[in-house]
């Protein structure tokens, strides 16, 4: 038997790809790309929603729990961490000193100290308390006199009282942050009166 030769039929090379072949292929990851990007970026976005809600409501815990402690809510916190993160987006960790860095005297067990409370990890948001009451314990504080107006869910005047003798305590919870380099900040806020998370109209996505 004459053995039969293994002759290559003329034709184009497997090797490589034509430039149509190419300009597909990148056509079609420029596609997946125009897709998966907004996609990933909300998911991101709302991942940073979700850290300020469950944040907001482990302060508004600890507030329950200082409230049944002392009999009144903390007096009003100020922002925590003291400054943004340095980039839209991004995050930081909570201060090691809390009292000294977000704005109490160091040692006096005022401020965040006197909550005793803490993220488990870094934040995007700032954070801060409102409070009927006042470092001594006092009622002193109308809603009208102390919150950003809109955005908390509650008519402070006809279901808590309108003058600080008679009001029912309280107290309220802001999360700010500038979530998408726009300058323009999202408010995520609660209060202990009906302890349900509240986010402001603002256009951020």
């Amino acid at each position: 038997m004459v053995p039969v030769k293994n002759e290559s039929k003329p034709g184009r090379s497997m090797a490589g790809m034509t430039l149509v072949e190419v300009m597909v292929v990148v056509a079609i990851i420029a596609i997946l790309a125009a897709i998966a990007i907004p996609v990933f970026s909300n998911y991101a976005k709302e991942s940073r929603m979700s850290e300020a809600t469950t944040n907001i409501q482990g302060i508004l815990e600890a507030e329950e729990a200082y409230f049944t402690r002392f009999h009144r809510y903390t007096p009003g916190l100020g922002n925590c961490p003291p400054s943004p993160p340095a980039t839209a987006g991004s995050n930081q960790k909570w201060p090691a000193n809390v009292e000294a860095d977000c704005n109490a005297p160091a040692g006096s067990g005022l401020g965040w100290a006197m909550l005793g409370w803490e993220p488990e990890g870094p934040v995007y948001f700032q954070y801060q308390v409102y409070s009927l009451y006042d470092q001594a314990g006092d009622k002193v504080n109308l809603p009208s006199a102390v919150l950003p107006t809109g955005g908390w869910g509650i008519d402070w005047v006809t279901e808590l009282g309108n003058d600080a003798a008679s009001m029912q305590p309280w107290c309220a919870v802001q999360a700010s942050a500038d979530s998408d380099g726009d300058t323009k900040l999202v408010y995520i806020r609660g209060n202990s009166y009906n302890n349900t998370i509240f986010r402001t109209p603002d256009g951020e996505y």
